[in-house]
């Protein structure tokens, strides 16, 4: 329902597998505060919006909208999130290069050279008591 996303100071979405489906709602842009967004193994499909970028750009830590429906180019707004340490697009059906400015996003870096690494992601936070613990699996190739 739209009425999660009028949430300022919601700092994590962890809705992944629930089967949700149709377009990424207008209204998350209300979350400013989003630390973590995960969306992944759902059913959402179109573009990723042109503001993907914009609401976010001072909070968002981890973005994983794996395993969607969602198709055409990456937008450049994704370079506007400069917090952002885990993005996960995988297995989508995104065309088109990968915007340029992504490699200015430096919280992602961890090598020069092609490896693999095992991210441990370890989000704490004293006033709610929130938490949150992922591993990822990263690739990065920096040209």
């Amino acid at each position: 329902p739209d009425s999660i996303f009028m949430l300022p100071e919601l700092r994590a979405l962890h809705v992944r597998n629930n089967s949700l489906s149709g377009e990424l709602p207008l209204s998350l842009k209300n979350c400013t505060s989003l630390i973590t967004l995960d969306l992944s193994y759902n059913y959402l499909t179109g573009q990723l919006p042109h503001w993907i970028g914009n609401p976010f750009n001072g909070t968002l830590v981890i973005l994983n909208l794996q395993s969607n429906h969602f198709i055409g180019s990456l937008p450049s707004s994704l370079c506007q999130l400069s917090k952002l340490s885990i993005l996960d697009l995988s297995s989508n059906h995104f065309v088109g290069y990968i915007p340029k400015c992504i490699y200015n996003l430096t919280a992602m870096v961890h090598s020069p050279y092609l490896r693999w690494t095992r991210q441990i992601v370890d989000i704490t936070w004293n006033s709610s008591g929130y938490w949150y613990y992922d591993a990822e699996w990263i690739m990065w190739k920096r040209k």
